[in-house]
């Protein structure tokens, strides 16, 4: 029901949201602005027990929808007259109001977000249902314009009223109904913008577009245009790549996903993602290398950790989205480009994400067969790369693609296009994703003074190796840590964490640092004693034999607190600079030898490289620490680091 204010905002028998206005009152920041905001109020909360921030709202303009909203405390009883009191706004009475005074608050909150203030309005109109109906066609806004930076309220539909009762939209094809009874429900129709992943629609949704499109000689949509913000789009791209279907734990449960990447004729790339059964049904229609025509997805924020396609956003394929195959036209051929590519010495500063990499293959290592703890059989093989900035790393293959790396290939240069930089006790590898391409001699830049530099210059180079767990320099400085500091964060508790910490060994226990294990080569599991000598339940051997290995643990310290570390096989055996077999020859021979090896490490002050990870024990979580090396500091590189930490705190605001 429209007021008498409502009079001088109408135009052309409409009463218009401002589109966008939430956004452009975060940018302004002006208190009082020249034009009115016209929003609605969706939901509204008073408490009386406060005095600041008592009457709180949320609100949208059309596009974003945003909370908290506060009333000045001078506008109660404007408010309580205009009745937009607890429990009057709801799904059917949203009022519409306007106001010059829609600007960001000062006041503290919780969330460290800045909320908008209200000053001054003039209420509009009243018993209007709510957006919050189709509020999934809604942008949460986030309270900060860069995460909205690519915001266009020129491509949004606006919303409007009409005079008459009817709520439309400027493409609505019918015309605007008369309501003669104001009790009957107002239609509301939202923005056409494309929904987030995993948002409800009311009611069955159609069938997702699966049949062949008839032709490719139609008006598509760059890729590189796609945002959240585009109304309507349809991209034709061809497949580049296509995953396997996959199983994940939600907090639903769990789901099918499948991904898989598209390209058009301007070379750039869009990753498409679809979850349950819209996912079984998409995998069975898209194949690699096939032509597709793509509509009616939504559109949300590219996860640089999976994606690699260079692109900020990409494609999440819901029930009513278009995904068909082109039956004519010509197939776009796709160039072979490495745009995330990184050198080898920057990898440090990517663990976690998919990057794209130029190198020589220095070495290629045979296939290794082995059994994971769950009794699975695999097989894998590591190719070392190495690049001008002479930092070598291991590249490491599974399955078939271990199986298939052609052999004497070194010297070749290689391709890689999304793989993942993965930290694994305590060094780096490169590992493959189901979207990984990597080609041999790729014709991209950089490729022929990459052969002219290994044949010329390797052979002259000092390496380093980022794959043998080793606190490098890149790595030193960037994950070093104080002991007090890891046990108040709580590190390692959900995800695991590498870090370096300079400590001192305060004791070791000497009397459990050797077990007999199991003397198969790539099992370390503990053997148990019975009649007929040894057995490993891992294995499921029984025999005479056994070998020695290392379970090394020690206690360490820093000037903040002290955390107990173990070592296990080669790492312990190259800290102790001798073997697990050589170690228990001398605690069986000259136990007091023994004894003072473990005494004469104590309160030697060393670096640690240590991964914290949580784990459950009798019901009861805990953070185990696990070190992979153990060296002398280098205080030539060691002290700038320091020094840089020094002057950080110094230019702290006190």
């Amino acid at each position: 029901m429209a007021t008498d204010a409502c009079q001088k905002y109408i135009k052309d028998g409409k009463l218009t949201l401002s589109t966008g206005c939430i956004n452009t009152s975060f940018i302004e920041l002006n208190e009082a602005s020249e034009n009115a905001k016209i929003i609605q109020i969706i939901n509204y909360k008073e408490d009386k027990n406060k005095k600041v921030g008592a009457f709180k709202a949320k609100i949208i303009d059309g596009a974003f929808a945003f909370h908290p909203v506060f009333f000045h405390e001078s506008l109660a009883e404007q408010l309580v007259k205009d009745g937009i009191v607890n429990g009057a706004v709801n799904s059917e009475n949203s009022p519409i109001i306007a106001t010059y005074s829609l600007c960001p608050s000062n006041m503290a909150m919780e969330s460290n977000r800045l909320p908008l203030m209200i000053k001054s309005y003039e209420l509009l109109y009243t018993n209007c249902p709510a957006l919050e109906s189709e509020k999934s066609n809604l942008i949460k806004y986030s309270g900060d314009p860069e995460d909205h930076k690519g915001f266009d309220k020129t491509k949004i539909t606006p919303v409007f009223i009409a005079v008459n009762g009817g709520v439309k939209t400027e493409k609505t094809e019918a015309p605007p109904t008369t309501i003669s009874n104001p009790s009957i429900p107002i239609k509301v129709v939202a923005p056409l913008i494309n929904k987030p992943i995993g948002m409800a629609t009311r009611g069955a949704p159609p069938p997702m577009k699966t049949n062949s499109s008839g032709s490719s000689n139609q008006s598509f949509t760059p890729i590189s245009a796609i945002t959240p913000y585009a109304s309507k789009w349809r991209i034709k791209g061809v497949v580049t790549s296509k995953e396997e279907m996959r199983t994940v734990k939600m907090k639903s449960g769990e789901s099918k996903v499948f991904n898989f990447d598209v390209c058009d004729d301007k070379n750039s790339t869009i990753k498409c993602v679809a979850f349950g059964d819209v996912a079984e049904r998409t995998y069975l229609v898209v194949q690699e290398n096939q032509m597709l025509a793509i509509s009616g997805c939504g559109v949300r924020q590219a996860n640089k950790r999976f994606n690699n396609t260079g692109h900020e956003y990409e494609l999440s394929i819901n029930a009513t989205s278009e995904v068909a195959p082109l039956k004519d036209g010509p197939v776009i051929v796709v160039q072979y480009e490495l745009k995330n590519r990184v050198k080898l010495d920057e990898l440090p500063r990517k663990v976690g994400e998919s990057v794209d990499v130029l190198a020589c293959i220095d070495k290629v290592n045979e296939l290794n067969a082995f059994t994971s703890k769950n009794g699975g059989n695999f097989v894998k093989r590591e190719v070392s790369l190495i690049d001008q900035t002479g930092v070598n790393i291991n590249f490491v293959l599974w399955g078939d693609q271990a199986k298939n790396f052609p052999e004497h290939t070194e010297g070749q240069p290689l391709g890689i296009k999304g793989v993942f930089v993965k930290e694994f006790n305590g060094g780096l590898t490169l590992g493959t994703t189901g979207s990984t391409k990597y080609v041999l001699t790729p014709d991209v830049d950089g490729m022929a003074e990459m052969c002219e530099w290994y044949n010329n210059s390797r052979g002259t180079v000092q390496t380093q190796s980022l794959s043998t767990g080793n606190a490098s320099e890149g790595s030193l400085g960037r994950d070093l840590r104080l002991l007090g500091t890891a046990s108040a964060l709580q590190l390692g508790r959900g995800e695991q964490v590498y870090m370096n910490v300079k400590g001192r060994i305060m004791s070791v226990k000497g009397e459990t640092a050797i077990y007999k294990s199991c003397p198969s080569e790539n099992c370390s599991k503990k053997v148990i004693e019975n009649e007929d000598g040894y057995r490993c339940d891992k294995c499921n051997i029984s025999g005479d034999k056994y070998k020695f290995t290392y379970m090394l643990q020690m206690e360490i310290a820093d000037m903040t607190g002290q955390i107990w570390i173990t070592m296990f096989g080669k790492n312990a055996e190259q800290f102790m600079g001798m073997t697990a077999e050589e170690l228990a020859e001398i605690k069986n021979e000259n136990p007091s030898e023994y004894e003072d090896i473990f005494h004469r490490l104590k309160f030697a002050t060393r670096i640690f490289r240590i991964r914290a990870k949580s784990e459950v024990y009798n019901d009861e979580e805990r953070i185990k620490y696990n070190a992979f090396t153990v060296d002398v500091p280098d205080y030539n590189k060691l002290n700038p680091i320091l020094d840089t930490v020094i002057d950080r705190l110094n230019a702290l605001p006190i």
